[in-house]
């Protein structure tokens, strides 16, 4: 049986190496204090795809991110931009919305195709390649990055005053 592949800690953190020098130049505090939104937003497309059954490998998860950086970078005001964080999340929700339908369909041929060639190699007793669990891992990472957290308050309880006479 073959061993899942996660590339999603390279993939993390190739695009925040290309983040921060990007746009954090000269700026480590801001970058530190806006990195949980930096992550949230590198996992975002691999959480459209696993909430929908869907997977695609790290290098295409890649070039999506990528593809919303390229278009910040060409078309954003840095006037508009007050945090970079906030706008990168923004950006990439933005971007999922409108091509999300397209990433489908090019996961539902992904899968399509790695069945085909797993179910080709178990007839032939081959051992599996092995998958590609990127987007398993990113979605995880995100539901964690996202969770609220601290300690809950506690509860009320209501006191009921014995009367002792």
């Amino acid at each position: 049986m073959s061993t899942p592949i996660d590339k999603s800690a390279d993939l993390s953190g190739r695009i925040l190496a290309r983040l921060k020098a990007r746009f954090y130049a000269g700026h480590e505090k801001l970058y530190f204090q806006e990195l949980a939104m930096l992550q949230q937003a590198i996992s975002l497309p691999a959480v459209y795809l696993e909430e929908r059954s869907r997977a695609l490998p790290a290098e295409r998860l890649e070039s999506i991110l990528l593809t919303v950086i390229r278009g910040i970078v060409e078309n954003a005001r840095p006037e508009d931009i007050h945090s970079f964080g906030r706008y990168f999340l923004k950006a990439v929700q933005t971007h999922m919305n409108h091509h999300g339908e397209e990433y489908l369909a090019a996961a539902k041929s992904y899968q399509s195709v790695l069945e085909h060639q797993l179910m080709g190699l178990r007839k032939v007793g081959e051992k599996a390649l092995p998958f590609d669990k990127t987007c398993e891992s990113l979605a995880a990472a995100h539901k964690v990055l996202t969770q609220k957290s601290g300690r809950k308050k506690a509860q009320k309880t209501q006191c009921h005053q014995i009367d002792l006479l």
